[in-house]
């Protein structure tokens, strides 16, 4: 069951989202601050918390022997806290079913009530907050309650989660030749008068055809850079004094 706070509308749109949504589930883009949602219930059982023990093997007689917990704060057996816990991640991973892509950190999570065998219970999920992460993923902040058949709220915490684009965010280059579209590198090169340093000019490596794989650029600063002349077109060649030249400017063409 879906919620998408109070107003008939946004609660219109959550049924179409559903209904648009292909079986992979929301993606970021679909979710809204507000968003809620109401799982299917699930009735726990014994079994479960025998099945539960034998799984983790947390055997505690406070969960597995009826004698025992008789005499205990409950009077009898109760679920495991993290049994509690699994069972709302299973019923809220379909309510609402996301294009999950990993589960990054648990907040504030509390053990309200304990839950006995026979209870019935039921998760509720609101998004709380959305962020940016990356060009492929969002970060989702799940708040997240589980209650009893009674609607006492026996879990209640925050879980934050990886969900995918529908559509990867684009790059866009910075700085853009506007004649050629290509992105642009410059090194700009210090002024030579009787006031500079003596500074050894670095030569420009030999390039035979532009389809080399490398090259060396050089200044007057005396730092070279490796550049791939699969990807660049050579400018502004000038010549440096005692021969040799150096690169003004390489332009560096977008893929």
């Amino acid at each position: 069951m879906f919620f998408k706070g109070p107003a008939p509308g946004r609660f219109r749109k959550a049924l179409v989202l559903a209904m648009i949504t292909h079986a992979g589930g929301l993606t970021f883009e679909d979710l809204s601050i507000g968003d809620r949602w109401q799982s299917e219930p699930r009735t726990i059982e014994i079994r479960d918390i025998e099945q539960f023990a034998q799984l983790t093997g947390d055997h505690d007689r406070l969960h597995t022997d009826e004698e025992f917990a008789s005499q205990g704060p409950f009077g009898k057996p109760v679920a495991h806290g993290m049994l509690g816990m699994s069972i709302l991640a299973g019923l809220s991973s379909t309510a609402p079913l996301v294009q999950t892509a990993a589960l990054i950190e648990v907040r504030n999570w509390s053990f309200c009530k304990p839950i006995f065998p026979g209870d019935t219970v039921r998760a509720v999920t609101e998004v709380v907050d959305l962020k940016s992460h990356g060009r492929r993923h969002g970060q989702v902040h799940w708040y997240r309650q589980l209650l009893n058949q009674k609607g006492e709220k026996v879990q209640e915490g925050t879980l934050v989660t990886l969900v995918m684009r529908g559509k990867p965010l684009s790059t866009r280059p910075v700085r853009t030749d506007s004649a050629h579209g290509d992105l642009m590198t410059r090194a700009a090169l210090p002024p030579v008068g009787p006031d500079t340093p003596d500074l050894a000019l670095v030569d420009a490596a030999p390039v035979e055809s532009a389809t080399g794989v490398s090259a060396t650029v050089g200044s007057a600063t005396g730092i070279s850079a490796k550049v791939d002349l699969d990807s660049v077109d050579l400018a502004d060649e000038k010549s440096a004094p005692g021969g040799g030249s150096v690169l003004e400017s390489v332009s560096i063409r977008s893929e």
